[in-house]
């Protein structure tokens, strides 16, 4: 049974507190300005599974299929016989902050017993870090994958700490639903196979607790999909990585021409650089060759592949680096304990903590702004929709949008059509400016341009974020 020192007690208070706080705030704030966590296409897809599963519950006809893993649809769909489907999914996310937020602080109490700064290190770098709260707000599985894992270190912890059999079987059923939350994080799942592998040797009855944590772990895809899914295997993304795309910085791809400012060898080092994460990482980055981590060597190479791994995806979004970043907070505290007390004036170190709160709470406003402000496009672009009369309405990118928000025309995607033969008499959404350069020798780009030489479009008025509203002639 573990000890549950009273340097402990007060952090756990502290984590307690701080989390509550944040779930007041995010919920009223997210009511008040309206915003719901839909944006992309991602988000919208995400809404009509959960949507199709809700149906199934109810005695509908089958889910059908989805690209990826079902566990976060499924707990919107579940959450959503008590509320609308629409605000589910972004609960679902904000009280997984929570759930994140006090895991971490509870392993870093196991780690790290006699640390001074773990609930600093917990509130400032991870609750205030700008990319999570914003990732908190969004209707996607990140902040799911991210609590999960969180639960998964903590029992993972007691096991090599305590030999505790029960946390193991916990951790292996939660490995088995964070890899239902997304899949990508099964490589932050590393640490666990050597103990796995250690407790079998030394107690053979337990590999039956292990094999029945698996399966019934396994039995919401087995619920909504009793086939095996292996569509995300043929994902260009997956096709296509390359070590060698660690050195590049554009790509071609089915989707778009895409360039970045840096190659992938420096987006996946981001984590310890991009104020978007913490302001802190850097000043600890300075320190880290003083002190021996007090973890295991196997949660090192489980970060280290899994930033390898990101870095052959022929793709950059800073979003795929959140998974790991509670991990790496966990490996180098030592390093933020070192640091911070290199500073010996109580003054000094009050008005850092003080800097790097406005300063992270700064860069969260404008991480959060951009994201509303696609919303809000959506909301509008929809309601400008709706004010024309009936008919088929031809778009890319917003399609999944205008039909999460209703639209009474008929939807279809340019980007999936098999000919570019269009309706006379329909409408034609398109921003030219956005997609000039990513699409512009793609389907979208190629239909568009072709309208435009043929005098096929009429124009007819202008709309948010340089959309352009047309009838097909």
């Amino acid at each position: 049974m573990i000890d549950t020192n009273t340097v402990a007690r007060p952090t756990l208070q502290f984590y307690w507190l701080s989390v509550l706080l944040f779930l007041c705030i995010a919920l009223l704030t997210c009511r008040l300005f309206g915003f719901n966590g839909l944006y992309g296409q991602d988000s919208h897809e995400y809404l009509r599974y959960a949507m199709a599963i809700k149906l199934y519950l109810n005695g509908g006809p089958d889910a059908g299929n989805f690209l990826w893993p079902v566990v976060y649809p499924l707990v919107v769909a579940l959450l959503s016989f008590l509320a609308p489907i629409k605000i589910c999914l972004q609960v679902v996310s904000i009280f997984s902050v929570a759930v994140c937020y006090l895991y971490f602080g509870k392993s870093l109490n196991l780690l790290y017993p006699k640390g001074t700064q773990r609930q600093r290190l917990a509130f400032v770098c991870l609750l205030c870090s700008p990319f999570f709260l914003r990732t908190s707000v969004l209707a996607m599985s990140d902040m799911l994958c991210c609590a999960l894992l969180s639960a998964f270190y903590f029992h993972l912890i007691k096991v090599e700490k305590y030999h505790n059999k029960k946390s193991l079987i916990i951790a292996v059923a939660l490995a088995i639903v964070v890899v239902q939350v997304r899949y990508a994080a099964i490589i932050l799942l590393l640490p666990i196979i050597p103990i796995i592998i250690k407790n079998i040797r030394q107690h053979h009855t337990i590999i039956l607790a292990i094999f029945a944590a698996f399966i019934i772990s396994l039995s919401p895809s087995f619920f909504l999909r009793p086939e095996l899914n292996t569509g995300f295997i043929h994902h260009p993304w997956l096709i296509n990585w390359s070590p060698m795309n660690l050195l590049k910085q554009d790509f071609n791809k089915l989707d778009g021409t895409l360039h970045y400012t840096f190659p992938n060898i420096i987006y996946v080092f981001a984590l310890f650089v991009h104020p978007g994460f913490c302001f802190f990482l850097p000043i600890m980055c300075y320190f880290m060759w003083k002190i021996i981590p007090n973890i295991s060597p196997w949660w090192n190479a489980s970060i280290l592949i899994y930033l390898f791994f990101l870095g052959g995806i022929p793709f950059q979004n800073l979003r795929f680096l959140l998974l790991v970043f509670p991990l790496i907070l966990l490996v180098i505290y030592s390093r933020f304990e070192v640091a911070f007390n290199h500073l010996k004036n109580r003054t000094a170190r009050l008005f850092l903590r003080l800097g790097v709160f406005l300063l992270q709470a700064g860069c969260a406003y404008r991480a959060i702004r951009s994201f509303y402000s696609f919303q809000q496009e959506e909301l509008m672009i929809s309601k400008a929709l709706n004010e024309m009369p009936t008919s088929t309405a031809y778009t890319f990118a917003l399609d999944g949008a205008l039909r999460t928000y209703e639209i009474k025309h008929k939807i279809i995607n340019i980007g999936s059509l098999k000919d570019a033969i269009l309706i006379s008499g329909s409408l034609f959404l398109y921003n030219p400016t956005r997609f000039k350069d990513q699409f512009s020798n793609k389907p979208p780009g190629i239909i568009y341009t072709n309208l435009i030489q043929q005098n096929k479009l009429e124009y007819l008025k202008p709309l948010q974020n340089g959309w352009e509203l047309y009838e097909i002639k």
